[in-house]
């Protein structure tokens, strides 16, 4: 039995089984991809639109963990302007776990989720995705080397609104 429901303005929403179904089906699919089991053989048990809907996911995954493993034996690193102004634009906030700690906002590092875009914008110029993926992989290198050597004027800042990141020394 199909349960469904409308929203305000029609649409078809989703219910919770359909979301559970959707995601043990999803599981399944990796699973069989992790075993070795090809497109073609999946197709005659699944829907071609969710196969390509998974294999686009694992494909993100793949292609994520291919530059994390390539950045992490990196020795040599140049930090360049781009890498400061993403930098400026970091949503930093306050993380409650353990003692808490500083943290960037992973899920949107620049203020919106669509990070290529977001960095595109901050930087005033069209990239392609895989150079927006480098640079932002590259803001660790540069935050590391701007923690370890900048020299910041110590003394009295002030921000304007409470929500604001935009700091600015205070004048004597």
């Amino acid at each position: 039995m199909e349960r469904t429901r409308l929203g305000e303005n029609g649409e078809r929403m989703v219910t919770m089984y359909e979301d559970h179904i959707k995601f043990e089906v999803r599981k399944v699919i990796m699973e069989l991809h992790q075993n070795g089991v090809e497109k073609s053989e999946m197709v005659k048990f699944f829907s071609p639109s969710i196969i390509d809907y998974v294999f686009e996911e694992i494909e993100l995954h793949e292609r994520i963990d291919r530059e994390k493993k390539r950045l992490e034996n990196r020795l040599d690193f140049t930090l360049t302007e781009d890498h400061l102004k993403l930098m400026q634009k970091f949503g930093v906030d306050w993380r409650e776990v353990e003692y808490g700690a500083p943290a960037i906002d992973a899920k949107r590092p620049y203020g919106n989720s669509d990070v290529a875009t977001d960095i595109q914008k901050i930087l005033g110029r069209k990239l392609s995705e895989s150079q927006c993926l480098d640079l932002h992989q590259e803001t660790q290198f540069a935050l590391q080397i701007l923690v370890q050597h900048a020299e910041i004027p110590l003394g009295n800042y002030h921000r304007k609104e409470s929500y604001s990141k935009d700091w600015e020394k205070v004048k004597k």
